[in-house]
This record gives structure tokens, C-alpha cells and sequence, in this order.
């Protein structure tokens, strides 16, 4: 899973919706106060190994300044027009990302930043690693 995480979070960067350690980052919220992407591994189900394929699933996140939720809801728009279907595009990914839901959804406000933030699932289907 950290692979698959990298490769989004690679391909987000070449797709220029942000830069990998500045504005899209990978497991772990980072001290920084700025608006940013978060991809989170959140699981998958076994792997089907008759066919040979798996599923995971990761939670793309968005933090948008306090007066800005706006920002976070039309950025991870973005990133599912981008992502949605892309795992053929992606360098060593052969498989498919799927969107899980229509729209993100907003999760609140951060009580110790005041950030607003966004979350959207989505799920890679693929050739088992």
C-alpha cells in the first residue's frame, strides 16, 4: 500500500495539482499550516487469488484555510477528474482508481489549526503486488 500511495501522490504532482512534500502529502498530517493534500491508506479487501487481483482503498484529504472551505471542496473535485479512471496512467499501476462517492464531503473544521477539511475515498483495483 505505501507504494500505491507514492505513485498517486507522484502522478498528482506530475498532473500539477500540487508538489510532493509541499502541498501533497502522504500518511500523516505534517506540522505546516498551509492548504495541502493528504493521501491516507484506509485498507482494501483481501486479494481475489484466483484472478490474481486486489483492492485497495485510500482516503484523499484536503485542508483549506477557516474562511475557504470552498478551496478543499473544488480541489478534490479536481483531483477525481484527474484520478478517477487513471490507473492505467500511472507508471507502474495497472490497474484502475475509482472514485467512491460523487462529491467530497466536508469533515469539519480542525479544532487545533482551524482548518477546514475535505475527504473523498477512492479505490485502486489491480494485479496483486
Amino acid at each position: 500500500m505505501p507504494e500505491l500511495i507514492a505513485e498517486v501522490a507522484d502522478f498528482m504532482q506530475k498532473m500539477e495539482l500540487g508538489i510532493v512534500g509541499k502541498t501533497i502529502f502522504m500518511f500523516t498530517y505534517p506540522a505546516t499550516n498551509e492548504e495541502f493534500f493528504l493521501l491516507v491508506p484506509t485498507g482494501g479487501e483481501p486479494p481475489d487469488v484466483a484472478c490474481g487481483q486486489e483492492t485497495a482503498t485510500f482516503s484523499l484529504q484536503y485542508r483549506s484555510l477557516e474562511n475557504r472551505p470552498q478551496v478543499g471542496y473544488q480541489k478534490l473535485l479536481q483531483a477525481k477528474r484527474v484520478l478517477h479512471g487513471a490507473g492505467n496512467k500511472l507508471a507502474t499501476i495497472l490497474g484502475i482508481i475509482e472514485a467512491q462517492q460523487a462529491e467530497p464531503v466536508f469533515l469539519g473544521i480542525d479544532g487545533r489549526n482551524k482548518k477546514c477539511v475535505h475527504t473523498l475515498p477512492f479505490r485502486f483495483r489491480g494485479p496483486k503486488r
